[in-house]
């Protein structure tokens, strides 16, 4: 809209009458064809039939519907009558008053030297004002809209930096001015930047070198980075920070953890996922960096007697340490837990059981 409130019309009860009549019926015709002018005012009411006092009938009227309760409408007077007008009156084809407006102060006032323009928005509060038409439609000149071309308001800077206004046009120059005072309150200042203390700004090259120069001194970032770069530049440094000829990483593998000798790869942790591990409910193994295997796996302990219970898979070397876990405590005095018997060996576990009947274990093991 103009970012003038519309003036708000009463629609006398013969008006309504008729545009209730003409739902449904397309012989009946809802154009505004005249408006009446008065220079007196009037108290509006909705049982008017005529406009009180009424002093000339416009018939140069042209409108433009802008939403279902807006109507931009124009009236023209090009004679040489001289009069003020306080309200008017909206006519329809067949002389039926539709719609009136008044007040005390004047609307418009013409002399006899000049032409009159009368150019209102009208809000119509109790009806459809999509379905109303008027009687000369070669000239208007209506409020600019999204959807409508028309004469528009240039926003003032005040009303663009508060932003609240969705009626007026910005100019160029006060965008400009606009973002120029966003864009200050954005990013921080090399004060606040090297202060340190601030959430709520971004941080701009400048103000970042400000404040790598307050913390390690004028200059001495640029000479700290070079002395960087030249030594990641030989191909001794390089290899001991496991950088490639080309800046690329020199990543190792599973291999490399394996045989923990390596001192110029990276490790990642696809290495350590690359090495042998099984994860079951009740066994399993893992293989750690160096080569170290701990497997774990259920058996049977027979009663009374030692029983070498094989290791799944068993390991490339030796197996060097093992324990059991099984309950099997009798009331005999020579009753006990199973445990580990004897001398171990890459494929097998001996296992005491003390008891009469066999007993389920779970053995666990460290081996190479």
């Amino acid at each position: 809209m103009s970012g003038i409130a519309p003036l708000v019309l009463t629609i006398t009860q013969a008006g309504l009458a008729v545009f209730t009549e003409a739902q449904g019926n397309t012989d009946i015709n809802l154009t505004i064809a005249t408006i009446g002018v008065t220079a007196e005012p009037f108290v509006v009411a909705p049982t008017l039939t005529a406009l009180p006092n009424e002093a000339k009938r416009l018939e140069t009227v042209s409108g433009e519907v802008l939403d279902e309760a807006i109507v931009h409408l124009v009236a023209r007077d090009s004679s040489t009558d001289a009069y003020s007008v306080t309200g008017f009156g909206l006519f329809l084809a067949d002389g039926t008053l539709f719609a009136v407006y008044g007040q005390e102060t004047p609307i418009l006032q013409k002399s006899s030297l000049s032409g009159a323009n009368l150019a209102l928005d009208l809000r119509f509060p109790n009806v459809d004002a999509s379905q109303i038409t008027f009687g000369d439609a070669n000239f208007l000149d209506p409020p600019a809209t999204e959807s409508v071309k028309g004469i528009a308001y240039i926003a003032t800077q005040d009303v663009v930096d508060a932003g609240d206004d969705d009626t007026m046009i910005v100019t160029a120059k006060k965008l400009a001015v606009r973002l120029a005072a966003v864009i200050a309150g954005t990013f921080a200042s090399a004060a606040e930047t090297i202060a340190g203390v601030l959430t709520t700004k971004a941080v701009h090259p400048a103000g970042l070198k400000a404040a790598l120069d307050d913390r390690l001194g004028a200059g001495s970032p640029t000479a700290f980075i070079k002395t960087l770069l030249a030594a990641v530049s030989a191909t001794a440094a390089r290899a001991t920070l496991g950088l490639g000829n080309a800046g690329t990483l020199n990543t190792g593998s599973a291999a490399d953890l394996l045989a923990a000798s390596a001192a110029n790869v990276l490790v990642t942790p696809a290495m350590f996922g690359a090495l042998g591990h099984v994860f079951a409910a009740d066994s399993g193994q893992y293989v750690f960096p160096g080569g170290l295997i701990l497997k774990w796996f259920p058996g049977t302990a027979g009663g009374n007697a030692t029983t070498n219970i094989a290791i799944p898979t068993p390991y490339p070397t030796a197996c060097v340490a093992a324990w059991v876990q099984g309950a099997a405590i009798g009331n005999d005095a020579q009753d006990n837990n199973p445990s580990v018997a004897g001398a171990l060996s890459a494929g097998s576990v001996p296992v005491f059981n003390a008891v009469d009947g066999d007993v389920p274990v779970r053995v666990y093991t460290f081996g190479y």
